[in-house]
């Protein structure tokens, strides 16, 4: 049994708990609520009031909150058991302990402060780790999910960028502070109070915020560039293999992409997201995917998909000059093509299989 959910009502019974579709539970009736209901063996409600419920009637009974999957291996024990992405992969179920959301939430807070005030946007699935984790740190918290596209009295916000950006477009307010993951950040939107965040389902989320390690996580480069993770938010223990590329620099992780996405042209490699980190600051590209395409002379031709902003037109050779001016020469696209959309999950990630 977790009893989270009973000192917060304890503590702040009349406070609103969870918010959505314009109504809201306060932590007594919140709990109230998950007292009487089934814990389902797997969460499958929609983002709203009754996924929270179902979410702490597991919690309050001891029985794993299985979300973002049709059921999990009897062997895997944990409080939440989150399946990841599966952009890299068929999605694996991952059993989080009560030790790594507690590291997880007491690191975030660290780092971020807590306000009793506070009331935490969450566009994100429910179903994956990102958007799951607030619902859980807020009631550690005793602060307020807020569930949904948009709430006046948001104080913080997890996002990814195509959401910040329609965010901005769309005049959002600024907030406490916005956590951005899920995709390279342009430096337009590396404003006061966006922060960046790196993580993965098997980190417990983030692990890293604006680049620094959470409290009592260690981040470490391996020497073929792998970045590798330590510390109690990692599920099972150990060191976790994150499969990413990245580097330190004056002690904030700077992360350059995938291991298995690596683009080989001409004999050089290339990270496909340092490219699309720089295609995220061209004025017209509202999004943008690298690949790489079978070609006799460069082994593999680099090629970038961009979508672009309404009203704007394809200028190839203004994209691949702009890129020139910021990019070694091996690592400007040979080729540029407009697409409609990328394929991208609920969560943000590119679906890099899709892309060719």
């Amino acid at each position: 049994m977790v009893d989270w959910l009973e000192r917060a009502a304890w503590r702040r019974p009349d406070h609103p708990a969870v918010v959505a579709d314009g109504a809201q539970l306060t932590y007594a009736q919140l709990l109230e609520r998950a007292r009487g209901a089934d814990a389902p063996p797997t969460i499958a409600h929609p983002p709203g009031l009754d996924f929270a419920v179902a979410l702490h009637a597991c919690l309050l009974r001891g029985v794993p909150a299985v979300v973002g999957g049709a059921g999990s291996p009897t062997d895997l024990q944990g409080i939440v058991v989150v399946h990841t992405s599966g952009t890299t992969g068929e999605p694996k179920p991952i059993a989080l302990s009560a030790q790594n959301v507690l590291a997880s939430a007491l690191g975030t807070a660290a780092l971020l402060g807590v306000h009793e005030d506070d009331r935490w946007l969450i566009p994100l699935p429910l179903h994956h780790v990102g958007g799951l984790m607030v619902l859980l740190r807020s009631v550690l918290y005793a602060t307020t999910a807020v569930i949904g596209q948009h709430d006046p009295g948001a104080t913080l916000a997890s996002l990814v960028p195509t959401q910040l950006v329609r965010g901005l477009d769309a005049g959002m307010p600024r907030l406490r502070a916005i956590l951005l993951g899920g995709g390279p950040v342009a430096p337009e939107l590396r404003q006061a109070g966006v922060l960046e965040t790196y993580g993965m389902t098997e980190t417990t989320s983030m692990a890293t915020l604006d680049g620094f390690p959470l409290p009592g996580v260690d981040v470490t480069i391996a020497d073929d560039g792998e970045i590798l993770v330590a510390g109690p938010i990692v599920a099972g223990g150990g060191v976790h293999r994150t499969g990413d590329l990245g580097r330190i620099v004056s002690g904030r992780l700077q992360v350059v992409g995938r291991k298995a996405d690596t683009i080989v042209t001409g004999g050089e490699n290339v990270a496909p997201a340092e490219v699309e980190a720089v295609l995220a600051a061209h004025p017209d590209v509202l999004d943008a995917a690298a690949i790489g395409r079978p070609d006799p002379e460069w082994g593999e031709a680099l090629t970038v998909l961009v979508v672009l902003r309404p009203g704007r037109t394809l200028d190839a050779d203004g994209v691949r000059a702009f890129c020139r001016e910021r990019l070694s020469a091996f690592k400007v696209p040979k080729r540029v093509e407009a697409v409609e959309a990328l394929p991208r999950t609920a969560s943000g990630k590119l679906v890099r299989g899709h892309l060719r």
